[in-house]
């Protein structure tokens, strides 16, 4: 079974993608808004099953 990722390692895998030099600012940018609107998708979904 696979262990949980804690907010903490989430937000430090975050971080860890951002500050790969690997690619480009454009690069990183357009991933980092892609995650964003994954994450807002399921904010809103667990929003959504609230009501």
């Amino acid at each position: 079974m696979a262990q949980r990722m804690t907010p903490a390692q989430l937000i430090d895998a975050i971080r860890h993608f951002y500050g790969d030099t690997s690619r480009s600012k454009e690069q990183t940018k357009d991933a980092l808004q892609e995650a964003q609107e994954e994450i807002s998708t399921l904010l809103e979904a667990l929003a959504s099953d609230e009501v």
